[in-house]
């Protein structure tokens, strides 16, 4: 046994975790330094097979936990960290709070994400062709990784450059994640794009993502796409309150 560990596991996937889970066999005072992803998504605990439940041992360990944030650990280590770090310090005695909560909004996670998530709406990933492209019909094409860490563009599905979206043009060697949604008619795609484009999108991307990865299966896919969709619209689709709506406006500006 060791009186002390002090480590900095390697990122890959959750390798991180399986060490850490392993230096807690060999002592019982751990300061470790990986990310917290598992930790901070608000739907890890509905998840199956998820990092939150496989590795409850750790999590019943962690006594304190400092978020370092991406644009701090990309400004520190001069690194391109696109997820939060934390120091975990990690006792016998453990005890400290982790329950993961929405980033900006409670309630918009309990009527919109969690729902399209267990599937009471169909969801973006439900019609979003990551890694094929088919331009052979109406589409907005794009990639699943969008967002500039510290940046306002962190809340996009995608570019608000409407050139990127509707050309058919990828660049040999690149974009090799681009995908499209297909749809019957140009106008539908024309919607479609602007509806990504509403502060509701941007704040249901927002509330739950924790990486450069956008997490469409908790954004949801509208029924209709023959008429445009405005934010007062989308607020009244789900029931949304006047005091969830303030919290989506004065996050997404």
């Amino acid at each position: 046994m060791f009186d002390h560990i002090i480590m900095n596991p390697p990122y890959d996937k959750n390798l991180h975790l399986k060490i850490l889970s392993e230096a807690m066999k060999h002592s019982e005072d751990v300061v470790n330094l990986s990310p917290i992803r598992w930790l901070q998504d608000p739907l890890a605990e509905y998840k199956k097979n998820s990092d939150w439940k496989k590795f409850e041992d750790i999590r019943k360990r962690i006594e304190t936990l400092d978020v370092v944030s991406a644009e701090d650990a990309q400004a520190f280590f001069g690194s391109g960290q696109y997820e939060n770090l934390g120091v975990y310090h990690l006792t016998e005695k453990g005890g400290a709070d982790l329950l993961p909560k929405p980033f900006i909004s409670q309630g918009l996670f309990d009527k919109v994400n969690l729902p399209t998530y267990q599937g009471k709406y169909k969801s973006l990933y439900d019609v979003f062709k990551e890694g094929h492209c088919d331009f052979s019909r109406p589409f907005v094409k794009f990639s699943p990784l969008q967002g500039g860490v510290g940046h306002k563009s962190w809340y996009n599905i995608m570019s608000p450059q409407k050139e990127l979206a509707f050309t058919d043009k990828v660049v040999k060697g690149k974009g090799t994640a681009l995908g499209t949604v297909n749809f019957d008619t140009q106008e539908e795609a024309e919607n479609f794009f602007a509806y990504c484009q509403t502060k509701f999108v941007k704040a249901c991307n927002g509330n739950v993502k924790t990486n450069i990865r956008w997490p469409g299966y908790a954004v949801p896919f509208m029924p209709d796409y023959t008429h445009p969709w405005t934010d007062e619209q989308l607020y009244n689709f789900f029931h949304l309150t006047e005091d969830e709506i303030k919290e989506i406006e004065k996050e997404i500006k």
